[in-house]
C-alpha cells in the first residue's frame, strides 16, 4: 500500500511476525500465571477447610456441644474410654456441674468422623485419626483431619491436654 506520496506504509511480514510472537509469549506467560495463581489457591483453600475442620472438632471435644458441658467439664473418676480393635474408641464421662450429664464422644475408624451423644450430633467430619488417653489428672486429646480433592492432599493435625478439675 502507498501512500500519498507515493511511499509505502504499513508492516512487513518480519515485524507481523516478530510481534505475533511476541504476544503469544506473553499470552502463555499470564496463563502460566493465572494456572499457577489458581492451583495455589485451592491448596491455600483445601489447607484452611481442614485447619478449621480440626479447630471445630477439638473445640467441641473440650468445650462441648449444644448446651451439653464438654471434656473441661469431666471428673477425672468419671471418665471411661473403651478402645477397639481398628483405631475407634468410644469416651464416657460424667460433667461436675451443678446439674451432672452423662456425655458419650465417640469415634469411628471406618466412618472417619466423632460423634457427641446425647443426639448424635457431628462434631467432626474427615477424621482420620483421633487418640484419647487418660494421663494421671489429665487427657490427652488429638485429632487429625484429611482433606482429599483431585491430586491435592492436606494433613492437620491438633492436640490438646485437658486437666481435670476435681
Amino acid at each position: 500500500m502507498k501512500d500519498s506520496r507515493g511511499e509505502e506504509t504499513g508492516f512487513t511480514l518480519a515485524e507481523v511476525l516478530i510481534a505475533s510472537g511476541i504476544s503469544v509469549l506473553v499470552l502463555l506467560g499470564v496463563i502460566t500465571l493465572l494456572v499457577s495463581t489458581f492451583s495455589s489457591w485451592h491448596g491455600v483453600n483445601l489447607r484452611m477447610d481442614a485447619d478449621t475442620e480440626a479447630n471445630m472438632a477439638l473445640s467441641r471435644l473440650v468445650y462441648g456441644v449444644g448446651g451439653r458441658l464438654g471434656l473441661r467439664s469431666a471428673n477425672a473418676q468419671d471418665v471411661l474410654i473403651a478402645n477397639a480393635d481398628d483405631g475407634s474408641w468410644t469416651l464416657d464421662y460424667i460433667t461436675g456441674s451443678a446439674v451432672p450429664q452423662t456425655n458419650r464422644f465417640s469415634y469411628s475408624a471406618d466412618d472417619e468422623c466423632l460423634v457427641f451423644n446425647p443426639g448424635a450430633k457431628m462434631v467432626g467430619r474427615d477424621v482420620t485419626a483421633a487418640w484419647v488417653a487418660v494421663s494421671g489428672a489429665s487427657l490427652a486429646v488429638t485429632v487429625r483431619v484429611e482433606k482429599v480433592q483431585g491430586r491435592e492432599t492436606v494433613r492437620r493435625e491438633i492436640g490438646t491436654t485437658i486437666t481435670f478439675r476435681n
